[in-house]
């Protein structure tokens, strides 16, 4: 009988822990909000898993606990359960301490317990599945499946539609590509002759494909972090697939820039489409020597591209590149590492946006088309010590769920976590090609044993120019920094 007792009163005891533990996730959910959830989960699985083979315990031994009825008092609910009343008197021991049910059938005392045993156990894995469901909804990702009307494995449709952008005539237009919605289309009349034009999109691919007009789907992955890794199938430790594809962009010397992205392989198109009605195009990218180092690349060849979505949950973290180093600082990870790309300076039509190239695992196509888009590395043009020397860069997975690059600042706001401080840097003013800021990194690395006069994709310090730009607080001609921060 006494080891009926000390069953049910440690089940029940477990019951307080679990409760206790609830209040501490609840408190810390609102307060922190999404930081270290996946312990907290992975802690309250176990609670769960534990109370759930004492609840068992406790059932299989209630036959056997059935002189309790009329030897053992239960504590009514008119006493103090915690240290005092009945319960204290007659028992010893942390059990006494933690015992929380009570008489609520004199006459079938141990319904109650097992009622409130199971009530809690309910209790506790109700918060549980809350729990889950926050961390599920905050490791989630957004990214578009070019060339596709359908979202990869695990991935949960938001809208499916038709590539878009600028005219590839259009020296002013916009570089990136929209993912165009085809049905709830929202338009109004406007008579400003003043604005910018929005095309559909077209293959340029001499193939099959060949002005087709290209579709899309915007994704909600299952992972917190994506990352689209050009020039490989390869997917690093911990890291996999979304799709494959090739890296597509506009047309080196048509009058619009463009930006590079990963078409997937499958490059669906629009039922009926066909017509060569232009518009924004995409074509393949071919590789070209020089300050792109051969080996490990070859010139001419095709240009893949992968996309990428972390293998694990995680809330907690987030991805960013380091410009200009080929580590990443602090806790942050290495995901890969590599050299800075684009297309070339001159190239009117190119790509603004600069990527990170690896320099191992590399997938490259012999075959090529007439007319293609090009791939180049990149070099400092800073007339200093790194002057033409091929610039580094490091993709790096942040432990903090929120990374942001600040321009024309060298230290983080209050409560965030400085990754990297450098220099804010972009193409050449007088440049045909298009090009972006990015923050590069102080340190400015270069791959060994470069410095040839290569050009390709370039990088120049910024400097300010008062008028649109208020001075003060800025002053006019001084270059200008930047700093990464996470928290």
């Amino acid at each position: 009988m006494a080891t009926c007792v000390v069953l049910l009163l440690t089940v029940v005891a477990g019951v307080v822990v679990a409760d206790d533990n609830q209040q501490t996730v609840t408190d810390a959910a609102l307060a922190y909000r999404i930081e270290a959830l996946e312990d907290i989960v992975r802690q309250q699985a176990k609670v769960i898993d534990d109370l759930a083979s004492g609840l068992q315990r406790a059932l299989t031994g209630l036959e056997a606990c059935s002189p309790l009825k009329n030897t053992f008092p239960l504590v009514d609910t008119a006493d103090k359960i915690e240290g005092t009343g009945l319960l204290q008197e007659q028992l010893t021991g942390n059990s006494a301490l933690h015992a929380v049910f009570v008489r609520s059938d004199i006459n079938d005392p141990l319904v109650p317990v097992v009622t409130q045993l199971t009530e809690r156990v309910n209790e506790v894995s109700a918060s549980l599945q809350a729990l889950k469901n926050e961390v599920t909804e905050a490791s989630t990702s957004v990214f578009v499946h070019w060339g596709s009307s359908t979202c990869p494995g695990s991935s949960v449709l938001v809208y499916s539609g038709v590539v878009g952008g600028s005219n590839y005539n259009e020296t002013g237009g916009a570089a990136n590509y929209l993912c165009l919605p085809l049905s709830n289309i929202t338009l109004f009349d406007y008579t400003n002759y003043h604005t910018a034009h929005l095309y559909g999109g077209e293959y340029q691919t001499e193939d099959i494909h060949g002005d087709k007009d290209p579709l899309c789907a915007v994704c909600r992955s299952s992972r917190a972090t994506n990352v689209m890794i050009p020039a490989t199938f390869y997917c690093p430790d911990g890291w996999t697939s979304e799709y494959s594809g090739w890296l597509m962009t506009g047309y080196y010397d048509l009058e619009s820039a463009s930006e590079f992205i990963c078409v997937s392989f499958e490059k669906e198109e629009r039922q009926g489409s066909g017509v060569n009605n232009n518009g924004k195009l995409l074509f393949y990218t071919a590789t070209v020597c020089g300050s792109l180092p051969c080996p490990p690349y070859f010139g001419g060849k095709r240009v893949t591209c992968v996309d990428l979505r972390n293998k694990v949950a995680s809330s907690s973290t987030s991805l960013y590149v380091r410009w200009g180093s080929s580590k990443c600082p602090g806790t942050a990870v290495v995901v890969y590492s590599g050299i800075i790309g684009g297309s070339s300076y001159d190239e009117t039509g190119g790509a603004a946006n600069y990527l990170c190239l690896p320099l191992s695992n590399l997938a490259l196509a012999a075959r090529r088309s007439n007319k293609n888009a090009y791939l180049f590395g990149a070099e400092y043009e800073t007339q200093d010590q790194h002057h033409d020397k091929d610039a580094l860069c490091t993709v790096c997975q942040s432990t903090h769920p929120t990374t942001v690059m600040i321009p024309a600042r060298s230290d983080c706001p209050l409560g965030w976590t400085m990754e990297y401080s450098g220099w804010l840097m972009g193409g050449y003013l007088y440049d045909a090609a298009a090009s972006e800021f990015v923050c590069v990194d102080g340190e400015m690395a270069a791959r060994d044993a470069s410095g040839r006069d290569d050009d390709g994709k370039l990088l120049f310090y910024t400097v300010t120019v008062c008028g649109s730009l208020p001075c003060s607080p800025y002053t006019h001609d001084k270059n200008v920094m930047c700093v990464v921060c996470s928290k």
